[in-house]
Formats: structure tokens, sequence, C-alpha cells
């Protein structure tokens, strides 16, 4: 009896089929698979079974203590800790493995700090370009943190530095020559806008916070300037050297991660650095 085309066909597949189960067979594979006859799919059996075959997942929090906590409770041989200096983050791998015997890197905690409500209002702050009031009513909501000093580095109240500032009125002064200095811009060559003050007015001032929760408190230094070409002051503050301590943070952060996992007897690398997984 001779076959038609289509039983000839089938008997085709029925054995590359049965080679494909014995291929997947031999080679041990960790997750249940199976060939499908069409298109001979590999299909994963995983999502059908009662159990999965291997932990795997990730943890998010922004509480330091419960990262150190989980990353304790499931600790492995081969985790390996990356900071994220940028995104003030850090990520746990637990089943990172080594070069010779790579591990799936899927198994993971992440923790990510969140700023401070104080460091927020200070980042909003810094850098625009404030009225009279807005800038001193800053400075008021956010005494307990304010610390002023003058042009001669001596220290002032905040009661008095706010008063300066609100104070502050533009005169229009006749000048031949091109001046500028803290409080003073040129508009023209013979005229200038000087500001005048019934007090001396800061030069600056530091803002004491922590950036992030869980980071110890900071000194943020603010110098403060004002531009007079309107009619009204504009004052700005800008904070000095924050890209640095930004990079301190990190270094922080990342030494806070190391000496708690020491403490709990965690013993793995902390690497400052991003983490993708290919």
């Amino acid at each position: 009896m001779s076959l038609d085309k289509s039983a000839i066909e089938l008997l085709k597949q029925a054995e590359t089929q049965k080679e494909l189960t014995n291929s997947i067979v031999n080679a041990e594979c960790l997750m249940p698979l199976a060939v499908v006859p069409d298109g001979f799919n590999v299909v994963n059996l995983e999502s059908h079974q009662a159990n999965r075959l291997r932990f795997r997942g990730d943890m998010a929090t922004n509480i330091i203590s419960q990262f150190i906590g989980y990353v304790g409770f499931r600790e492995q041989e081969t985790m390996h800790c990356f900071v994220n200096a940028e995104k003030m983050s850090a990520i746990n791998v637990f089943n990172f493995g080594c070069t010779n015997i790579p591990g799936h890197a899927d198994d993971t905690a992440t923790l990510t700090l969140d700023k401070t409500a104080e460091y927020k209002a200070l980042l909003q702050f810094a850098g625009d370009k404030l009225e009279q009031r807005d800038f001193a009513e800053f400075m008021e909501d956010w005494a307990l943190n304010i610390a002023c000093k003058n042009d001669s580095g001596e220290e002032m109240s905040l009661a008095k530095a706010v008063s300066a500032i609100r104070r502050i009125t533009i005169t229009a002064t006749a000048k031949s020559e091109s001046e500028q200095k803290n409080f003073s811009s040129e508009r023209s060559a013979l005229e200038s806008m000087s500001v005048n003050a019934e007090n001396s007015l800061p030069a600056e001032f530091t803002f004491a916070c922590s950036p992030y929760a869980g980071l110890p408190v900071a000194a943020f230094k603010l110098r403060i300037s004002v531009i007079t070409s309107r009619d009204k002051p504009l004052l700005i503050a800008r904070i000095v050297k924050h890209e640095q301590m930004q990079q301190e943070f990190a270094e922080q952060f990342s030494e806070i991660i190391k000496t708690l996992f020491q403490q709990n007897e965690l013993d793995h690398p902390v690497t400052i650095g991003r983490f993708n997984l290919r």
C-alpha cells in the first residue's frame, strides 16, 4: 500500500519531533520542555507545574534596613551587589554566579534611596531666580537648617539676613568705567544699578540636611547673588561644588552598604557601577 503525500509529511514530522525531544532530554535542561508539532516550537512547561523549579524575582524597597534584612534572609554564595551612583540605588544579584559558572542573574533585590523633603526643597530653591519675598520666605521656612555669613565671613543671625533681603532697594548711579561686584551689575557704560540694604546682605549661607534617607547630614554651601537688570531685584543662590558632593553621597551610600553587610556577616562584593543583564 502506497502512502499519499500528506501521510508521508506526518511521518516526517513525527520523526522530527521524536529527535528534538530526545535532544532536549539528553541536554538535561533544568526546565521541563516539550516540542510542539505546530512549527516544532519548544515550549516551557514550568508554568503548568505545581511549583517553580527555581526561585527568581525582584524585591524592591527604599528602606536600607529592609534591603539588608532581605539580602541576609536570601543569602547565596555567589551574590554580587552593585551601587548606581547616579540613581542612588543598589541592586543585589543573588544568582550572579562566576566567570566559569555564570548564573541567570534574574533573582535580585533593589534599593532606591528617596531624597528627603529638605533636600527636595533645596534643589527646587537653588539656581532659581526669586523675588525678595519668596527668597526670604524660603529662609524663614527652613530656619532650623540655615546658617548665614556676611561678606567678611562673619556669622549673622537669620533674622538680620532676612530683614536685609526684604529691604533691598536699587538705585541708579552714573559711572565712567565698567565694574561688577557681588551685589551690583552694569546696565550700561554710563549707568549702573547698585543694591542698597538697610543691613548688610548675607553673602552666603549653609543649608544642613540629610540628602537621602539613611545618609548622614551634609552642609550645603550656597552663594547669593542679586540680579539688578530689572526694576525689582531678583536673588539667586547656587550650591557650591554640588556635583562633587553628589559623588561623595554615592561613596557614603556604598560604604554604608558594605558596613551593614559586614555587620550582618554578609561577605560578598559591593561595586560602584551599573549592572545590566544581556
